[in-house]
């Protein structure tokens, strides 16, 4: 079999190594440039290359915002690489003249690396939901980290490297390199494009001045976004202040190869703490404190470290210190965190809000702060007076604005759930399953379930969100939907009260919501509900204890119907209890031949009963019809049976589809992943009959669940590598099915 690869795997790789491959490029020569003017210029002429490179970054800002969504994120970084690269060449084309030189070098590598940090976070962002982009973008910010590293490693090798090529030259060469990989990676993103150029064709017909509708939405309208921009405002005033007090200190004390050495080993040690944070704790902090804990984190570890620095009078190795703590978060965790807060802004203005706020409010900051810095460039002990309580002060005053920023953002996230804003609407239920707003928000989630008037998408979203709250109280609204709801959402309600009772051990502590529980189970197994949703509630009995379920589980195993017993029987395998054979040994004796083989796969985990069990699968495997056969696979791929492998292949060949189907999937249980291209064949065509052959589309999906996480993600990526045609009809299986496929509908998205 042809080897495959997981297509969003193969996403999230070639994403990180553009990151990294941007910012080892990037701080390489941002250092190389910066102690390049540092020692033919000098420290004093620092403020000015710093306000010329905000004023760059202001032009690219209102460029990007102005463009909007026209143009695709990766693609407007695919354009400004170039643009970037060939101005570097032009700096090597230029007279040699070395302080020119030097000027436009570090010029352009500053605005180089703003440009990584407004760019690659909205370029991934751009696609991906809020809760995707919580777990995706800290993996991607310590690859960033980690070019960083490496980029500060040979921040000396690539000064000396550039010395007989010229200056430009070297660089102009990387970076076309990059914008190769860059479109590269665009190629893998091509549906992602598709969708954002459809939209931009549907926004056209909207407000034609995109960008003044921005401007008063962020700086007007919005109270949201307005104090965000403030608080943006502080956090770069305080990252610049604190910028140029390090290089000054650093550029003070030492120079020539010392200073670059010096100033790579630290963004080395920085870039290393930050890649870990970003590996192993920017997720686990922001599912943990949520966004607003977060960010009022950040002003205080600044504040705690500038007052040990101004304590100890401010030695260059505290002034790094310093410089650490402001610098780590900001990239690490603020960046992610942010990230969250511009995914409810309304649609048709996301990218002009973010370019807007991330591109030209940073840039203008920069530009203001660079000229305060003409005050004291020059009068190193008025910087380290006057610098140091600007930042302080800045600190303490972001601090403030953050506490104001809760309320607003609790406030916007409870509106948008009421308002008719569909995009805003989900953004929001999803940003309310965060700890830090589940005890406010929870109530509002489960008003809105309550409404008449949301639409079933809304209200099933809204189920899977108060699963993930997971807390008890839940229940009872959970049960109501049981009751009156249809049968998609009855069925979303089940999985979310599953959810909730497999999360959560403390189910005891709330006998009045367990004992309502299960009583309303078993008043909707007796009622005309479709038969899947009786099943699921079967399946849900497992989570409880074994005395609480049994008289039921006992009582339906007499169940004429044989498919009610097989659920039962499955549901009694999941109880590590011996107590069970009492109750399922009778059943091997069936005279239905599915009753049986789910009997003989229940007690196969009990060593001493497979001398009882080998003889009865060995009757089923010998019946040929069509029940036998389906058994047959059943049981092999139940009990790991891989000494049966070569009787499943057989079975391949079947001119019977169902068998043959069945066939496939019993072997990819057993570990042959090469036949899920096979199986995805299969599915295809079945989702093409969808309208003859329903049935056959269910019993696919409903073994698809079974798959692991890891097989179902390579599934789903292989149905994405497939022709428009296929992956929308594949997608409307699974959007017609009546079991639950939100990630699968959100991957396979047109």
């Amino acid at each position: 079999m042809a080897l495959r690869f997981n297509r969003n795997l193969l996403k999230k790789i070639l994403l990180c190594l553009l990151a990294f491959s941007g910012y080892v490029l990037g701080i390489a020569f941002l250092i190389h440039s910066q102690t390049f003017f540092l020692v033919t210029v000098g420290p004093e002429q620092l403020p000015f290359v710093m306000v010329l490179g905000a004023t760059v970054a202001i032009c690219y800002s209102l460029l990007s915002s102005a463009i909007g969504m026209k143009l695709s994120p990766p693609l407007k970084f695919a354009i400004f690489t170039i643009f970037i690269s060939a101005f570097y060449g032009i700096v090597y084309l230029l007279p040699q003249n070395v302080e020119l030189q030097a000027l436009l070098f570090f010029l352009m590598s500053s605005f180089f690396f703003d440009f990584l940090d407004i760019s690659v976070i909205n370029v991934s962002s751009s696609l991906m939901t809020p809760l995707q982009a919580k777990n995706m973008l800290p993996l991607l910010n310590s690859f960033s980290s980690l070019g960083v590293i490496v980029g500060s490693y040979f921040a000396l090798d690539i000064q000396r490297l550039s010395e007989p090529m010229g200056i430009g030259l070297l660089p102009a060469m990387s970076l076309l390199i990059v914008v190769l990989f860059a479109l590269l990676t665009v190629k893998f993103f091509k549906k992602d494009l598709a969708q954002a150029a459809e939209s931009a064709k549907l926004q056209a017909t909207g407000s034609k001045n995109r960008l003044r509708d921005a401007f008063k939405y962020v700086f007007h309208q919005s109270h949201l976004f307005k104090t965000l921009a403030f608080i943006v405002f502080l956090f770069v005033a305080i990252r610049v202040s604190m910028e140029f007090k390090f290089k000054t200190t650093m550029s003070m004390n030492f120079s020539g190869e010392e200073l670059t050495d010096i100033i790579g080993k630290v963004y080395m040690v920085e870039s290393a703490i930050m890649f870990l944070v970003g590996l192993f704790l920017t997720e686990k902090l922001l599912f943990r404190f949520g966004i607003v804990k977060i960010l009022l984190a950040y002003p205080v570890l600044m504040f705690v470290a500038g007052c040990v620095a101004l304590a100890l009078g401010l030695p260059p190795f505290f002034v790094v210190l310093f410089a650490l703590s402001c610098t780590i978060p900001w990239y690490s965790i603020v960046a992610v965190t942010t990230s969250q807060i511009y995914s409810i802004a309304p649609k048709q203005k996301a990218q002009q809000v973010y370019f807007l706020i991330m591109g030209l409010l940073t840039s203008l900051t920069k530009l203001v702060m660079s000229l305060s810095f003409f005050v004291y460039a020059t009068n190193i002990e008025l910087e380290r007076f006057l610098n140091t309580g600007l930042i302080m002060f800045f600190i303490v005053i972001a601090f403030v604005a953050i506490l104001k920023f809760k309320n607003y953002f609790q406030m916007e996230l409870k509106d948008n759930l009421f308002k008719e804003d569909v995009y805003l609407k989900h953004q929001s239920i999803e940003l309310l399953a965060e700890k830090t707003q589940r005890n406010q928000g929870e109530v509002y989630l489960r008003r809105l379930v309550a409404m008449k008037s949301t639409d079933e998408q809304t209200r099933i979203k809204t189920l899977n969100t108060l699963g993930i709250i997971g807390n008890y109280e839940t229940v009872t609204d959970l049960i109501k939907i049981l009751k009156e709801g249809s049968p998609k959402e009855m069925f979303a309600a089940l999985q979310n009260i599953e959810l909730i009772v497999k999360s959560r051990r403390k189910f005891n502590k709330y006998p009045l919501s367990k004992h309502l529980l299960l009583k309303t189970y078993r008043e909707i197994f007796i009622s005309n509900v479709p038969h899947y949703v009786k099943m699921e509630i079967i399946s849900a009995l497992k989570y409880f204890n074994l005395e609480e379920v049994i008289d039921f589980l006992e009582k339906n195993l007499q169940n004429a119907d044989p498919q009610v017993q097989v659920n039962i029987i499955e549901t009694l395998d999941t109880f590590n209890d011996r107590a069970i054979i009492l109750y399922l040994e009778p059943f091997l004796n069936s005279e239905n031949v599915k009753v049986v083989a789910s009997t003989v796969a229940a007690l196969w985990k009990f060593p001493d009963m497979r001398i009882y069990l080998v003889p009865r699968l060995a009757v089923i495997m010998s019946d040929k019809s069509l029940a036998g056969m389906e058994s047959s696979l059943f049981l092999i791929g139940a009990i790991q049976a891989h000494w049966e492998k070569e009787y499943v292949k057989v079975l391949t060949t079947s001119e019977n589809d169902h068998i043959r189907q069945y066939a496939y999937i019993t072997l990819i249980l057993l570990g042959e992943r090469g036949y899920l291209d096979e199986l995805l064949h299969e599915l295809v065509l079945t989702s093409k009959q969808s309208e003859t052959n329903s049935h056959g589309v269910e019993f696919l999906l409903s073994q698809y669940r079974k798959f692991s996480s890891e097989v179902k993600e390579l599934f789903i990526s292989q149905i994405q590598q497939l022709p428009e045609m296929d992956v929308r009809a594949v997608r409307g299986a699974f959007d017609r099915s009546n079991y639950m496929f939100v990630t699968e509908l959100e991957d396979l998205r047109t």
